[in-house]
């Protein structure tokens, strides 16, 4: 082992600058950051020495077990010589810290859960405790995170980073709406004056203005703002976060519960969004906002050009495509409300809103098989929406909320179409033609030369689903059944079929070698930590291998196929067009403000924009 790690000798000063490093310096010890280079490189050297040292002393063993089994296998010989080279399970907990002081996540939760399975007392680690908890916190798998910042307040009462925690804790109990239990964790961490935090008083007392807020208390988190935006050294970022809660709120809750008149409530609710985009240029989210809010005062002109800088952000999502296509179909424009709409869908396809406002453009022009197929993958949107515990953003975008009924109105329409359809005489050759693209042709129509010249010009930025000058991959969601077949039959995932009446191969069950999201993410996962895998552990990441191998050759096997199917005529949707299994696409994450926590669905939420009210709803049929 020394001929393996004489390359990195280490310093008694070294040595004890990195015995004092542990979870408690996160948020205080930026090691990526350029004053900090000279601490990460030793932290880098530290972690290659002891996974050498724990890479020997497997081989090791493993070494000294193939001689015994040669010479004669004697158990507990073997079980004595594994003792004078075992590890220090302290050794993972330490690679843990450090893995998580470079902020590598995924690197510091395989050495946390090493030292877990090691170390029967692990419970009493308090510094333990609280990385497995920050790491939980990083990946939103707030019930494992809680359990472990409460186990650190409970084996050490006067834990030094206690502040943190209970910041932390009230973050995530607000997500799960307990929020008697938040705003206690809050305000013990906002009356906190003896333990460091890596976070101001200002950003508590907003969390608990927001708290406030998602509670209904629209009056009492109104004045927490307006106090918090009074202070001096408020920082830019909070004030735009502030001014955009507050704007929001001024346009979405009744006038009366604001103490304001009608006429003040829409002009304060301007006037915030804009003082949010002042504090904050470049974001995308305040942008919409206020497309929203000038498009409800009825100025259209201006709400265009806030939907267009939002667009142009790096935040432009589907929510913004949804209401750029509003605006379009008020004025008339249904082709451009079409394009705005499709681009909305291909970023989400679950996207409610987007879908319905569709269909109900569909109908105005008598496409009604169209319009079926848009409110069928609205319902369907409303219902694979999961929002009870989910990372939604509480300003981040209109997505439906799963738990929610579906809106009876859509309900009516999809039953009234099927009806409709199954009674309508079959097409004639001499039938008036349809004045917009069918779904499946729209889903392939190339965003405008204007749209795409400022997407080419841009970055493309991470998050997936934001190229717009290429369709997206895989065929749009499918029609429903042929109406002529079963009127009164609901709709459900297995009964998606395409217009000829056949089952789409999109459909089907995609063969047994095809990796689901959660196999490419344990094949991820296992490729980062390939040096540290047990042999259980690399005999499946070469199965995962192997079966991800077969995946690629047999889609590149579907997409020949594709090809020769469009030089004989045939179109994406028709019966015999091959199309692809593909792994499902994960869902959309909502965009996460206020310092990493992503907000709970609130009153001042952003509402779905549609065309459809429960009480008054007219068609064009």
């Amino acid at each position: 082992m020394a001929q393996e790690t004489d390359d990195i000798n280490l310093t008694p000063q070294e040595l004890q600058i990195l015995s004092e490093l542990d979870s408690r310096q996160f948020g205080f010890l930026k090691l990526n950051s350029l004053e900090q280079a000279k601490k990460k490189s030793l932290v880098v050297r530290a972690i290659k020495y002891l996974e050498r040292m724990l890479v020997q002393a497997q081989s090791e063993k493993q070494k000294r077990r193939a001689d015994s089994t040669k010479g004669g296998y004697d158990e507990s010989k073997d079980d004595d010589e594994d003792k004078g080279i075992s590890i220090d399970p302290k050794t993972y907990c330490k690679l843990g810290h450090f893995h998580l002081l470079l902020e590598d996540y995924a690197k510091a939760m395989s050495a946390y859960q090493k030292f877990y399975a090691l170390k029967g007392d692990h419970w009493k680690d308090a510094s333990f405790l609280y990385g497995q908890g920050l790491v939980y916190f990083h990946f939103n798998a707030f019930q494992w995170a809680i359990k472990s910042f409460q186990q650190v307040l409970w084996v050490e009462p006067g834990f030094p980073r206690a502040c943190e925690v209970h910041f932390r804790l009230g973050l995530m109990l607000k997500v799960h709406a307990d929020f008697e239990a938040a705003l206690k964790h809050l305000t013990l961490a906002l009356i906190d004056a003896s333990t460091p935090a890596s976070f101001s008083k200002l950003e508590i007392k907003f969390h608990i203005a927001h708290l406030y807020e998602v509670q209904g208390k629209y009056r009492l988190a109104k004045e927490n703002y307006e106090t918090l935006l009074k202070e001096k050294a408020l920082p830019s970022h909070l004030k735009a976060d502030i001014c955009r809660q507050l704007g929001w709120m001024y346009h979405v809750v009744d006038c009366a519960v604001l103490g304001v008149t009608r006429q003040q409530k829409q002009t304060f609710a301007i006037h915030c969004l804009q003082r949010s985009i002042e504090a904050e240029p470049k974001s995308g989210q305040s942008l919409y906002l206020l497309g929203r809010c000038l498009a409800a005062s009825g100025k259209v002109h201006d709400a265009f050009i806030a939907y267009r800088n939002s667009v142009e952000k790096s935040e432009g999502n589907a929510d913004t495509w949804c209401s750029i296509g509003v605006l379009y179909q008020q004025q008339n424009q249904p082709m451009d409300a079409l394009q705005a709409y499709i681009c909305a869908v291909q970023l989400d396809k679950s996207h409610s809103a987007a879908w319905t406002n569709l269909g109900i453009l569909y109908e105005s022009v008598s496409q009604p098989k169209d319009a079926l197929a848009c409110y069928v993958n609205a319902s369907r949107g409303n219902n694979n929406t999961p929002c009870s515990t989910s990372p939604l953003a509480g300003l981040g975008g209109a997505k439906s909320s799963g738990n929610a009924p579906m809106n009876p109105s859509l309900q009516q329409r999809i039953n009234f179409l099927q009806s409709h359809l199954s009674q309508a005489p079959m097409p004639s050759i001499a039938a008036k033609r349809r004045q917009l693209p069918s779904i499946e042709e729209a889903w392939n129509l190339p965003i405008s030369a204007e749209m795409s010249s400022r997407q080419q010009q841009q970055p493309a930025p991470n998050t997936p689903g934001y190229k717009y000058t290429t369709p997206p991959a895989g065929p749009p969601p499918p029609y429903p059944q042929n109406q002529q077949q079963n009127v009164n039959k609901r709709f459900k995932p297995e009964d998606q079929l395409s217009p000829g009446g056949a089952q789409p191969q999109a459909q089907q069950r995609p063969p047994p070698f095809y990796l689901n999201p959660q196999q490419l993410q344990m094949l991820q996962f296992l490729q980062q930590n390939h040096s540290n895998l047990s042999p259980q552990q690399q005999a499946h990441l070469q199965q995962l291998q192997l079966q991800y191998r077969s995946m690629q050759q047999h889609q590149q096997q579907l997409r020949l196929q594709q090809q020769a199917a469009l030089q004989r005529g045939l179109r994406p949707g028709q019966p015999g067009f091959p199309t692809g299994y593909g792994p499902p696409q994960p869902p959309q994450p909502g965009v996460i403000k206020n310092y990493g926590i992503p907000q709970q669905p609130q009153g001042g939420t952003v509402a779905l924009q549609t065309g459809f009210t429960d009480s008054n709803t007219s068609y064009n049929t």
